[in-house]
């Protein structure tokens, strides 16, 4: 009797040690455990397709470095560089000394930068103006340019093509 109750109990262990453990590592771990809906402010859960939106990086994550050298004329030219969660990607290059942008100015004819832009960059050069601005679409980090005559005040002129697109799901590092 003590040996058939002791074999049930043995297999009952066995059975549930499947259920809590993978691979030596807790379900938990293994994300097999059921994840709660994603919650809005006010408390009530999200549908699925809200939930499944794309990342947008935070705007303290990301900003521009440049590497700027002369000519032996004297002209600047430009490597832009956008660090991304610590890492640096060569996003364009460009000729004149650039800055980044504030957000106040992004909407201004002369930069035409849309205010859904994460950062934007600028620089002025022999009356040569040119604009640089990252972008989140769908789950690419996009990098736009445009070169404009800097005295053409009606914003006509001001087309911006893609120079670069990173994935950033393999962009991600862990924080």
């Amino acid at each position: 009797m003590k040996t058939a109750l002791f074999c049930v109990l043995l297999m009952l262990i066995a059975a549930m040690l499947p259920a809590c453990k993978d691979d030596g590592k807790p379900a938990s771990a293994n994300h097999k455990m059921q994840q709660p809906a994603p919650a809005t402010s006010d408390g009530q859960t999200m549908p699925q397709t809200e939930a499944a939106q794309p990342f947008v990086p935070e705007n303290d994550s990301i900003g521009w470095e440049y590497e700027t050298r002369e000519d032996n004329t004297g002209t600047p030219h430009t490597k832009i560089y956008l660090n991304y969660r610590g890492v640096k990607y060569r996003a364009a290059t460009g000729i004149g000394y650039y800055k980044e942008l504030p957000k106040a100015e992004y909407g201004a004819t002369r930069y035409a930068v849309p205010q859904t832009a994460l950062t934007a960059t600028t620089s002025f050069w022999a009356g040569m103006q040119q604009t640089c601005y990252a972008g989140v679409e769908d789950n690419y980090l996009v990098i736009y340019l445009r070169t404009t005559d800097a005295g053409d005040k009606t914003g006509h002129d001001a087309v911006f093509v893609p120079v670069m697109k990173l994935d950033l799901k393999s962009a991600m590092k862990p924080r």
